[in-house]
């Protein structure tokens, strides 16, 4: 999913959104593997920052530890 971003920027807000919707659904794996790549991408940006926020207060031990690399 987000490999889309690096085809086509305009997908981005859209892209994001679902992954800060899927950090409040989804397997402490799933969520895992969304702040793994998110960490990756720009950290100015408001969404970005928003779900590694999320990651960094997750109920999941895991999730927390991939979050606050």
């Amino acid at each position: 999913m987000l490999n889309v971003i690096r085809f086509n920027e305009e997908f981005k807000p859209i892209v994001l959104e679902c992954a800060s919707q899927a950090m409040d659904l989804e397997t402490a794996d799933v969520k895992i593997a969304i702040v793994s790549r998110v960490v990756e991408m720009d950290k100015t940006d408001s969404l970005v920052n928003y779900i590694i926020a999320k990651g960094k207060v997750d109920n999941n031990y895991w999730v927390r530890l991939v979050s606050n690399r």
